[in-house]
């Protein structure tokens, strides 16, 4: 009873995962089988939905991951669509085009069936992280050119004409357009666009299926001369078109060495793609529902289903992270929302299979291209944006983005798919290189750095035995899966038993993956399981816009507001205050001015005689500290925050030092008279008191020894800070 409850619970989350699916699954259909004809067309639906239904099973039965929903990809159906065209043209001229499509589909279970291979000994020994050093550059490439050529592949069905649409074939004949075709891929497109993604939970490309269907149907009963061409009905029968095929068939492939490298490569492409997407969508979803998965038993369960998948003439699936997530938010959990999505597609297969024949092309056309313009990724839309107005600063990266996208679709065009995965690979993996040798990693001491903050030489005291506790980590370059594993190691050597925080400093970074972010997401949680304070410093994505919209970018927005900050001093700031929590609670305001660094070595009488001659002074945030005040004034801060900055060269204010209750400001220009060559601004309510030169000299006048004392006292502050300056400067370089 406990298990049926389980299965109701889940039923509404697991149906919303499979209507996610569904369309993606249909446009992916009319894709595989098409160069084989549109007689084919029917098959290809028919074995992406057969996909689904024995991938859930397995995946069910036998996966760790099982929230993951699994089925064929974009890229899959290109791969065997582009082996299919290849196998086809090859045989079809000596053996006749009957033998040669019973060739390629053989062609396409043997690729299926090595990929599933090559996926489980990648579990068995455990070698998923040899796979997991290809970039996601290389599979975001691979699926911005499969979502192009789908998109291209539709076209001439859209139109009603027949032709590759790279072909000058399909040029020469355009003119031929059915106008009934082109008015229902019109109707269906518009209706696409104007709809919302979903409507009541329902998306729009099922609307506009049942909406094509619809008006293709009225318009054949209104119209005398309505024609178009919809899909072949199939029978289940049908469908095993392997029963035919004759070992010789097999034989005749492994004669021809082109066929041979094809397949190889294709079956090499299609492992480490499906790989990718297994992995990295297993480790998003697990994390995703914090729960631990074994990754090498989930690349065994998947190899095996795509070798089942294969034999049965479908297509091989990997996981969809996307429609995973839905159908968890759905409350669906577990092997039952496997289970459910497996008996739904069942249930299309037995139901829908008799009306196929009602289906126009021009219809699932346009919806699959509508889908192929949303494959296109957010990487991909944001150089395409940024094109508009050049920035200098993600100018090399878009440069190498869009000559790899370049690259890889001439090559799909000019030769075939899988040649073009290839050259993707070779280019991305040079770039990737390329960025893995620029990565870097510094961990430094928190008794090395400071912020640029002045206070009492007493509280510098404080921090100098205390910033022990701190650890900065200053990272630069790209973080990519790779480099994600030294980042740990190098965590793991410098958080020592006594480190209380933990400062990353991301402002050097340049480029983070999915994998990197997922790592670094898992890292920061355990730092903070451990009861430690987590900071981090990161650069604007206004300089770099290849972090924007990115994982990157979710990983940032998660996090605290309090633990980010723009700059490493601002970091440092929050770290030191927190150090000096204790110490400032135990000295009140009226045994600060006695035992400031500036009355340091006074009697009790010479502060009084001293303090006669200071002046009290407020300024409100904002203002100018010495805006009414001569130049060689001295200001000792009661309470209050002063910045002392300066004017860049396009105007903008650049802070270089902070100064805290107690701290002594304008000590240079007290002592030389001079002007001063930075501003003094007060960013809180602020109290102060101030010494005039002509107000020292009169104490000099009255009281030599107390002045002084006074003078001597600036002198050592001023010391101390070069000093420490110094020491600052020497550890830093």
């Amino acid at each position: 009873m406990g298990g049926l409850v389980k299965y109701v619970n889940s039923l509404s989350g697991a149906f919303t995962g499979f209507i996610a699916t569904l369309p993606g699954t249909i446009a992916f259909g009319t894709v595989v089988y098409a160069p084989l004809g549109d007689e084919w067309l029917a098959n290809g639906i028919l074995a992406c939905l057969v996909s689904h239904v024995i991938a859930g099973v397995t995946s069910a039965a036998s996966s760790s991951s099982k929230e993951l929903i699994i089925g064929p990809r974009s890229f899959s159906v290109v791969i065997f669509s582009t082996l299919i065209a290849a196998v086809y043209i090859e045989l079809s001229p000596n053996f006749g085009q009957s033998y040669a499509a019973g060739s390629a589909v053989v062609a396409c279970i043997l690729v299926g069936s090595l990929s599933g291979l090559i996926q489980i000994i990648l579990g068995i020994f455990r070698l998923e992280k040899l796979v997991q050093f290809i970039p996601s550059q290389v599979v975001s490439v691979i699926m911005n050119v499969t979502a192009i050529m789908v998109l291209a592949s539709q076209i001439p069905r859209a139109l009603g004409v027949d032709g590759d649409p790279w072909s000058t074939y399909f040029y020469t004949n355009i003119g031929s357009s059915n106008p009934d075709s082109i008015l229902l891929a019109f109707a269906t497109i518009a209706l696409m666009f104007v709809l919302p993604k979903k409507l009541l939970g329902i998306p729009s490309s099922l609307i506009s299926l049942g909406f094509g269907i619809g008006l293709s149907i009225i318009l054949k009963n209104f119209m005398d001369n309505f024609s178009v061409k919809n899909l072949p009905s199939i029978k289940m029968s049908d469908y095993f078109l392997v029963t035919d095929f004759s070992p010789d068939t097999f034989l005749r492939l492994f004669e021809n060495w082109n066929l041979i490298g094809l397949i190889s490569i294709a079956s090499i492409s299609l492992a480490v793609l499906n790989t990718l997407s297994l992995l990295i969508a297993g480790k998003s979803i697990n994390m995703y529902i914090d729960r631990k998965a074994d990754q090498n038993r989930d690349l065994i369960s998947g190899g095996f289903s795509n070798i089942l998948i294969s034999l049965m003439g479908s297509i091989p699936s990997t996981a969809k992270m996307g429609a995973s997530k839905i159908a968890i938010d759905g409350n669906s959990k577990g092997a039952q929302l496997a289970w459910l999505v497996s008996g739904f597609y069942a249930l299309v297969i037995v139901i829908a299979l008799p009306y196929l024949d009602l289906v126009p092309v021009a219809v699932l056309a346009a919806i699959s291209v509508v889908l192929s313009v949303r494959l296109i990724d957010s990487k991909a839309r944001g150089v395409f944006k940024r094109l508009k107005t050049v920035r200098s600063q993600s100018f090399k990266s878009d440069c190498v983005y869009l000559f790899t996208i370049f690259a890889v679709l001439t090559t799909a065009i000019l030769h075939d798919f899988i040649q073009a995965i290839v050259i993707g690979v070779i280019i991305t993996i040079i770039d990737f290189l390329i960025k893995i040798s620029k990565f870097q990693i510094d961990t430094i001491n928190g008794e090395k750095r400071r912020s640029r903050t002045h206070r009492t030489m007493g509280e510098d005291s404080q921090l100098d035995e205390n910033m022990s506790k701190l650890v900065i980590l200053d990272i630069s370059g790209f973080i990519l899966f790779p480099v994600a594993e030294t980042l740990k190691k190098k965590v793991d050597d410098a958080v020592h038993n006594a480190c209380e925080y933990v400062i990353f400093d991301f402002h050097d970074v340049h480029y983070v993956d999915e994998t990197g972010c997922l790592f670094l997401s898992k890292l920061i949680e355990e730092l903070r399981r451990r009861k430690l304070e987590v900071f981090i410093t990161q650069q604007n994505f206004d300089y770099n816009p290849w972090l924007y919209n990115t994982e990157w970018d979710l990983f940032i927005t998660k996090l605290p507001e309090s633990t980010k900050f723009k700059f490493l001093d601002d970091a440092l700031l929050v770290v030191e205050e927190k150090i000096l929590q204790n110490f400032n609670s135990k000295t009140g305001s009226e045994g600060l001015l006695i035992n400031s660094d500036l009355f340091k070595g006074l009697t009790e009488c010479e502060f009084k005689i001293a303090s006669h001659h200071f002046t009290e002074l407020t300024a409100l945030p904002g203002s100018l500290l010495d805006c009414d005040e001569d130049n060689s004034t001295l200001f000792l801060i009661v309470d209050g925050t002063v910045e002392v900055s300066i004017n860049t060269a396009d105007g903008t204010p650049l802070r270089l030092f902070t100064f805290k209750n107690g701290a002594v400001v304008g000590e240079i220009s007290f002592i030389d008279n001079s002007a001063r060559s930075a501003a003094l601004i007060c960013t809180t309510d602020t109290k102060c008191l101030k010494l005039t030169r002509p107000h020292y000299l009169e104490l000099q006048k009255k009281n030599a020894a107390v002045a002084g004392k006074l003078m001597e006292n600036i002198a050592t502050i001023l010391s101390n800070r070069l000093r420490r300056t110094n020491t600052l400067l020497q550890d830093a370089y």
